[in-house]
């Protein structure tokens, strides 16, 4: 597919910036829990990442940054998703350094590294979701338009074409099962294909949530 090689990276991008808008939409969703009759100091309640972000406003030490990050994944009380918000909602400033440090003992994905610090991403940055064979082999439609062995092109046509319609790219997703799982979800993003992909990497592996399957709730 030589071809095509100079449009898969314009593609890729288009793709991405679909892919980045309207992830976070769902936390408040997700997060969502019964509230008392009134507010009082005595039900207010404040998560991890509420109680560190006024800290990370301002220029702060990398190294300190890092320890408080992986604290809060340590303790499982922090997701990807937590650090995505940090750095695109609420302006916190999160050096690379503490990133880099986080990516390379394996707290955060590659996916959530590389897209905060804006470098390109490979197909094992979306392990979680994207198997190069097994997205060949599950999508019939690339069979004799792409080269099993291009992994880059299966990649980029994951991310420009595949994401897009809901194509299975991995047997540990699929984004249907995923959808029909969890009607916060379908609410929130509707035929959205891509954020799924997304929101189970920043949120619902870390979560235990079911990808792969419908649960025993959804089967007829």
């Amino acid at each position: 597919m030589k071809r095509g090689n100079r449009n898969r990276t314009a593609a890729a991008a288009a793709a991405m910036t679909v892919l980045l808008t309207g992830v976070l939409a769902l936390a408040p969703v997700c997060n969502a829990k019964a509230g008392a009759a009134y507010a009082s100091k005595w039900t207010q309640t404040s998560t991890w990442t509420d109680t560190i972000a006024p800290a990370l406003l301002k220029t702060t030490d990398a190294g300190m940054v890092y320890r408080e990050l992986k604290l809060g994944f340590e303790y499982q009380v922090m997701r990807e998703g937590d650090v995505y918000e940090l750095y695109k909602d609420r302006g916190a400033k999160i050096p690379a350094e503490a990133l880099q440090r986080l990516y390379t003992e394996g707290w955060i994905s590659g996916y959530l590294y590389k897209t905060l610090t804006g470098q390109a991403l490979v197909s094992g940055d979306m392990s979680a979701v994207f198997d190069p064979a097994f997205y060949y082999a599950s999508n019939p439609w690339l069979q004799g338009v792409i080269d099993p062995n291009d992994r880059e092109g299966l990649f980029q046509n994951f991310l420009a074409v595949g994401m897009q319609v809901g194509a299975v790219g991995s047997p540990d997703f699929n984004p249907a099962c995923y959808k029909a799982n969890y009607p916060d979800l379908a609410q929130a993003y509707g035929n959205n294909n891509a954020n799924y992909y997304i929101h189970y990497i920043l949120y619902g592996k870390q979560t235990g949530m079911s990808g792969d399957r419908l649960l025993k709730k959804n089967l007829k």
